[in-house]
């Protein structure tokens, strides 16, 4: 078996960094910006946290999860040209041919 490379090198080979920051500054400071600004910091792409965090112990929070037949905002993501460029590619380097899909 082969090792998993790095995460960092998984999403620069897959070009997903460009697309997500181009929602991320598409938008201002709000749902779909945290949410892309968040995906950007789970990658460990470089990101400026505009609060960093003061927590203290004893004082949990819960986060609003959304209505289960709520917006579906990844589905907003996906549908953005940068998104469906990346995966176009992504899917070409694979050697998947989608036909009219994408």
């Amino acid at each position: 078996t082969h090792p998993s490379p790095p995460l960092s090198k998984c999403h620069a080979f897959f070009g997903v960094e460009a697309p997500i920051r181009e929602v991320m500054n598409a938008h201002a400071d709000d749902y779909m910006h945290n949410l892309a600004k968040a995906a950007l910091r789970d990658l460990r792409c470089s990101v400026q946290l505009g609060v960093l965090f003061t927590g203290e112990v004893g004082e949990a929070h819960c986060l609003a999860q959304g209505e289960a037949g709520g917006e579906n905002h990844w589905d907003k993501f996906l549908e953005t040209p940068g998104a469906q460029a990346a995966a176009r590619a992504e899917l070409e380097a694979l050697g998947v041919e989608m036909g009219g899909g994408l």
